[in-house]
């Protein structure tokens, strides 16, 4: 297979595929407000890292910080400056022939499709997406892709939305990365129950308008079905504040490191957390405390 991009651990011109996760899936609006400055710091750097990358004649890394800076806006609510962004960035990745910018930009703007009602165009351009990454031999991108494949599908009535989950755990697998198959996986778990899958809501609202995403708390609250009888005696009722914070952040996947870096505290005390989240909420694993939040049984 081809070399395909990998992470540099610069995140303004690095891939991001978690942090824009972050931003799509289920959550209090509360913390939504609280990781609201590391997006616009995350625009904030992405702007000038574009700049300075371009000026050094990095084009793949400017393409990316572009890229990264076009999805700041969208989730900031700047749905015409994300598609001006996004657009310029895709041209220009097709002039200079950079395979994976060009897949990461038709992601991008999949993402902006999606949120905006425009399921459709979102599958065309997810479907781009991962065919160039799966070029580049880069599986953990592909996976990626897949889940938002998975929640686009879901809001066209599209019957091949297990298939690209299941796709997104197999591609997770191969490319060693836990926690993206673990977010496959209570997805799954979700439409099992017969719940929506996360982001559902979303990927079916909107009309033709790139205004950006609907607030995160609103989804999810409507229609629920009644629990079903078999079901084991879970709730995420008895969790302090702290704790369901934690709870949503395991629910988009994250590593205990992961929440540790993203909340500011130490790994022993998120350990301590999820520890609680379990014994409290009656789950035995985290993928079970994913599918509560996902149902919304909070």
């Amino acid at each position: 297979m081809a070399s395909g991009y990998r992470p540099t651990g610069l995140r303004p011109t690095g891939e991001q595929f978690e942090f824009w996760q972050l931003w799509d899936a289920p959550g209090p609006e509360r913390v939504h407000a609280a990781f609201r400055g590391q997006l616009d710091d995350m625009l904030r750097q992405s702007v000038q890292a574009a700049r300075c990358c371009t000026a050094a004649g990095d084009i793949p890394a400017g393409l990316r910080a572009r890229v990264n800076a076009g999805l700041s806006r969208l989730y900031l609510g700047d749905g015409p400056g994300a598609s001006a962004e996004l657009a310029g960035a895709l041209a220009t990745a097709r002039e200079q022939a950079a395979r994976w910018e060009e897949g990461y930009a038709c992601y991008a703007l999949g993402t902006l499709h999606r949120t905006a009602g425009e399921c459709r165009l979102a599958l065309t351009r997810f479907a781009t997406a991962e065919r160039l990454f799966r070029a580049c031999g880069d599986a953990r991108a592909c996976g990626h892709v897949r889940l938002a494949l998975a929640v686009a599908a879901s809001g066209t009535g599209d019957t091949g939305v297990r298939e690209h989950l299941l796709a997104a755990v197999d591609a997770f697998r191969a490319a060693g990365e836990r926690s993206g198959a673990l977010i496959a996986l209570w997805m799954l778990s979700a439409l099992d129950v017969g719940r929506e899958p996360a982001g559902v809501g979303r990927a079916r609202t909107g009309g033709g308008s790139l205004q950006g995403p609907e607030p995160a708390g609103s989804r999810l609250s409507a229609g629920r079905p009644e629990r079903e009888p078999d079901r084991p005696a879970a709730s995420l009722q008895a969790l302090t504040r702290r704790e369901r914070e934690v709870a949503w952040l395991v629910a988009s996947g994250m590593t205990n490191r992961q929440i540790a870096e993203r909340m500011n505290i130490a790994e022993r005390t998120v350990d301590t957390h999820v520890q609680r989240i379990l014994a409290k909420s009656n789950c035995a694993t985290r993928v079970q405390v994913a599918v509560l939040v996902a149902a919304g049984y909070g």
